[in-house]
């Protein structure tokens, strides 16, 4: 195309061209650029929905890590009270075969102390009530009159044996209940003595007497009988109805008269 052909078609391009229409060119161009905005916005979003689902993977892995380990303690924990279960389980069963154990136990002791309380209750009406034989009750003790013959010593070892000691003489009241059951050919001992030193007379606990019931011009310590004199004392109800104390030698065979406290 040479010069003049190339005014000729500007003139003509000048002159047939609607002024009110976009120009081609331009159009063109805004195109492009509406193009290249869009896809760098899509980019971005596929970067955006990229990363989020990068963060949803990551987050869903922690999560799913952090399931798996609870998961692990719960089951940890879940076998730990299994077997706390099963062994309280086992020492529940033992505690209770040994409640059973223990409750027989029990009940046999209650019943071996019923038995025995009243064996016991027995005993004490049997010994408060003087029940054994040859001791009569009187005020709050027991007397035994033998119907044999000992010395002192023998006669105080004697009740001794039997529970008691020789009578130790309190009260007057005392006395006339002792020589009424003696009667009137009856001569004991009595648990009064100065073996230790004589004209110190005391009963065999130590006590002297608090009351004395000695007949007239008794103790007289007479050796016509043994030269050691008379050292121990003897109930002799014929001479007298109340003072019927004498001395004697303590070889000598009386009855005796044992004494024991009722409950």
């Amino acid at each position: 195309m040479n010069t003049e052909d190339c005014t000729q078609f500007k003139t003509h391009y000048k002159t047939s061209r609607d002024p009110h229409q976009p120009n081609p060119v331009l159009q063109n161009t805004e195109d492009v650029s509406s193009a290249t905005s869009k896809i760098r916005c899509h980019r971005q979003a596929c970067v955006c929905l990229s990363v989020l689902c990068c963060l949803l993977l990551a987050g869903y892995t922690i999560f799913s890590v952090f399931f798996y380990q609870m998961t692990q303690e719960k089951d940890t924990r879940h076998a730990a009270i299994l077997l706390n279960l099963s062994s309280v389980e086992t020492d529940f069963a033992d505690l209770k075969d040994n409640y059973t154990v223990v409750l027989s136990a029990l009940l046999m002791l209650q019943k071996n102390y019923s038995d025995l309380l009243n064996k016991t209750s027995k005993v004490e009406v049997q010994e408060c009530s003087c029940g054994l034989l040859g001791w009569q009750p009187f005020m709050s003790s027991c007397y035994f009159l033998s119907s044999d013959k000992m010395t002192w010593e023998e006669s105080s070892t004697n009740c001794s044996r039997m529970g008691g000691h020789l009578v130790m003489i309190e009260t007057q009241t005392e006395q006339e209940f002792l020589t009424k059951s003696s009667g009137s050919s009856y001569t004991a001992w009595i648990g009064l003595s100065d073996l230790a030193v004589e004209g110190d007379w005391h009963w065999i606990n130590g006590l002297h007497p608090t009351q004395r019931f000695w007949f007239s011009h008794e103790p007289d310590d007479w050796k016509g009988e043994d030269r050691k004199g008379e050292d121990c004392a003897h109930l002799n109800p014929p001479t007298h109805p109340l003072n019927n104390w004498h001395d004697a030698p303590c070889t000598k065979k009386y009855h005796r008269i044992c004494e024991r406290k009722r409950c």
